[in-house]
């Protein structure tokens, strides 16, 4: 291949690019970057193999994006269930907003409704009474 050949190689590539990252932001998309270590490489790829179709595992970004549905779906849940209920010490609506009088305080149902959105407890709002 002479040099003319592979600048015009390179052009053709930065042109197919530069028009591919003009669809996606035309489409209103983001990148996202994710470090791994091999160890959760390892771990992804076997959720991959585990959780695809039977057709075959899932793409790593295909996997991401179901992850992602099945969270907003489990957090569209959580917010149901407690939809209607008041914290017993404020009165405000839950979930709740940052700066209750009360956050913090173990009696506060503001306190736990944020704690059971984040990850490991969800329980913890279901055994909870308001």
């Amino acid at each position: 291949m002479t040099v003319d050949a592979k600048q015009a190689a390179k052009e053709k590539a930065n042109k197919r690019k530069k028009a591919s990252r003009a669809r996606q932001k035309d489409k209103g998309l983001t990148a996202v970057a994710l470090m791994l270590t091999p160890a959760q490489m390892g771990k992804l790829d076997a959720l991959r193999a585990v959780r695809g179709p039977s057709s075959g595992p899932y793409a790593r970004t295909e996997f991401f994006e179901q992850l992602l549905l099945q969270e907003w779906a489990h957090y569209q849940a959580q917010l149901d269930h407690i939809k209607g209920q008041c914290c017993g010490m404020c009165g405000d609506p839950l979930p709740g907003k940052e700066g209750c009088r009360d956050k913090g305080d173990g009696n506060c149902a503001q306190t736990w409704a944020r704690q059971a959105f984040g990850f490991g407890i969800s329980h913890y709002y279901q055994n909870k009474s308001v």
